[in-house]
């Protein structure tokens, strides 16, 4: 992603330098597509600067919401175990707990399958601009969704009535929300991830509108107009734009 992110990067600084090399040209810059005039560079400059800004800062956003998770979920297992084990000495009948068995078995089976060591570095390895993201978040979202079962069928148990304060119903339902919370923040993080990427994307690589585009034509119009051996072709000719 760094690397990435230096290349669109590079072609707002290529465009800075276009600008100040066609400056120094003076009246003779004169394209006739107003697209190729020192006034739409300058905003494609600005406009694809402000972009990337808006990218990285949303990018920030989602690696922070996924370390968020990942500490949040990080005790996940060991606590349901605690819940399972306060459930089976609440004092509550063999059938309760039996159907209580039901949701940790549908839990722990779900981790199994999950394989959350590769799902966590995809999700830490993987650019967050990328659409990879859709089997963890779901896998996330099963957590949560079966841990507040958890919490609904816990409160039908009139015996359990645990001592330990992280184990009461309560803190168990505070917990089911900061577990449902961290997903929908990593979820809204990802479109504003999109939004800014998709934008970004647009200003910069649009065919025939887009800064790299609109950066090749000047250098073709400064070869036409001037001549390829000119001057002012060799002050742009090495100048770079990637796609």
């Amino acid at each position: 992603m760094r690397s990435s992110q230096f290349k669109h990067e590079q072609n707002v600084t290529s465009m800075e330098e276009m600008i100040s090399r066609v400056e120094t040209f003076g009246e003779k810059y004169q394209p006739s597509r107003s697209v190729l005039l020192i006034s739409n560079l300058s905003k494609l400059k600005e406009d694809g600067g402000v972009c990337i800004e808006e990218t990285h800062t949303a990018t920030v956003l989602m690696n922070n919401a996924i370390s968020f998770r990942k500490t949040l979920y990080g005790g996940f297992d060991k606590y349901v175990t605690r819940i399972n084990n306060a459930v089976k000495v609440s004092g509550a009948s063999n059938e309760v707990v039996d159907q209580f068995q039901s949701i940790i078995r549908e839990l722990r089976s779900q981790r199994s399958s999950e394989k959350p060591d590769n799902t966590e570095s995809a999700e830490n390895a993987t650019d967050p601009e990328s659409k990879s993201n859709t089997l963890h978040l779901a896998a996330y979202d099963r957590k949560a969704s079966n841990f507040n079962r958890l919490v609904v069928f816990l409160k039908e148990i009139p015996e359990y009535k645990p001592n330990e304060p992280d184990l009461t119903i309560e803190a168990i339902s505070a917990k089911s929300v900061e577990y449902k919370n961290a997903n929908l923040a990593i979820t809204s993080a990802s479109v504003l991830v999109d939004t800014h990427t998709n934008k970004r994307d647009q200003v910069l690589y649009e065919d025939g509108i887009g800064l790299v585009d609109v950066g090749l034509a000047v250098k073709n119009y400064v070869k036409s107009a001037f001549g390829a051996g000119s001057a002012q072709y060799k002050a742009v000719s090495n100048i770079s734009f990637n796609k």
